[in-house]
């Protein structure tokens, strides 16, 4: 199709195809613009086959490949060792106090492999739940006449329970959940975090990038590449990627992921949450908590007060009397 369709007076799909097919100078849609609307398309297919409505065996906006559209895997998409180091062992991060989200949202996004802003909006009195006598975190929609900012997990899949994981337990996470709900805190990082528009991150995850840069972590590792790293030392297990998925909220392929993760049990969820193992090791940070706690001041001493009196001048300006600097002891 030309570029131009659709943005001025529609003609016909046939006369448009004639037409970009006449001039071959004629700018076409890009690949980048058809995957958006083939993934458009897929999305209301998908709706399609929920209501009924199509058989669910088609699936004709599905498996197609767009050349040059899809980015380039490397390195960068997982936090390495080295930035590890930097990040955690950084004056700025071990500054910070143990209950903010500088802390927190790190080390939570590397345990879980969530997202930051499902992090965010996580709810003390609400989402952190035990669920057959695990602590999970239960991530679910969030509804305007519940009394909630409307918010969504990005996909139908992101609905999802994940248990947490012992290291973020031994570390204090329920005892900083519990002194949120104490304090009556809407969300997990209230009242640090606050709504922009439609989101609790966005001021976060600019103050975030300012850190890494200072501390030299490398300019294209994120705060989202704590997922990917999530998901790639998971993948290097032998657990099942469709209970994988389920504790990521990916889309399994066309029949998989999608339809059957929402049935795993928590007993799997824990085990592929478990699986995990920080590719740093973490234990300085429980001794660095108590370190960076403010330091007991030492009482002040009374200071003892002086009574003042001014030197009596002659008409020359000499002085006759100097002033007494102390108040004359009996």
């Amino acid at each position: 199709m030309p570029a131009s369709h659709g943005k001025g007076a529609i003609a016909s799909p046939r006369k448009e195809l004639a037409r970009a097919r006449s001039n071959k100078a004629t700018p076409l849609v890009t690949m980048k613009t058809a995957k958006r609307h083939f993934s458009g398309l897929r999305s209301l297919w998908k709706w399609l086959v929920f209501k009924k409505h199509v058989p669910v065996s088609l699936q004709p906006f599905a498996g197609h490949s767009f050349p040059g559209t899809k980015a380039k895997k490397s390195a960068r998409d997982d936090w390495s060792l080295e930035d590890l180091e930097r990040l955690f062992r950084s004056k700025e991060y071990r500054q910070a106090s143990d209950t903010s989200a500088l802390h927190w949202l790190p080390l939570i996004a590397l345990h879980t492999g969530m997202r930051l802003e499902e992090i965010c909006r996580l709810r003390p009195a609400h989402d952190i739940i035990i669920r057959n006598g695990t602590l999970c975190i239960d991530i679910k929609p969030h509804l305007k006449e519940d009394g909630w900012a409307p918010w969504h997990p990005k996909t139908a899949s992101g609905i999802r329970i994940i248990p947490v994981h012992p290291w973020l337990i031994r570390h204090g996470f329920l005892d900083f959940v519990e002194r949120q709900r104490s304090a009556g805190a809407a969300y997990l990082f209230s009242p640090e975090l606050v709504l922009h528009g439609d989101n609790l991150s966005s001021a976060f995850s600019r103050e975030f990038s300012r850190i890494k840069k200072e501390c030299g972590v490398s300019k294209k590792t994120t705060f989202h590449s704590f997922r990917h790293s999530f998901r790639t030392i998971l993948e290097s297990t032998d657990l099942k990627t469709s209970h994988i998925n389920a504790v990521m909220g990916h889309e399994g392929n066309e029949g998989e992921g999608s339809t059957y993760t929402h049935g795993v049990t928590t007993a799997k969820l824990k085990e592929v949450v478990e699986a995990f193992e920080s590719p740093l090791e973490l234990s300085f940070l429980s001794a660095n908590a108590k370190a960076t706690q403010p330091r007991p001041q030492a009482p002040k001493q009374p200071i003892k007060k002086r009574k003042l009196t001014p030197p009596l001048l002659d008409e020359k300006g000499r002085i006759v009397r100097r002033r007494q600097s102390a108040v004359p002891t009996k």
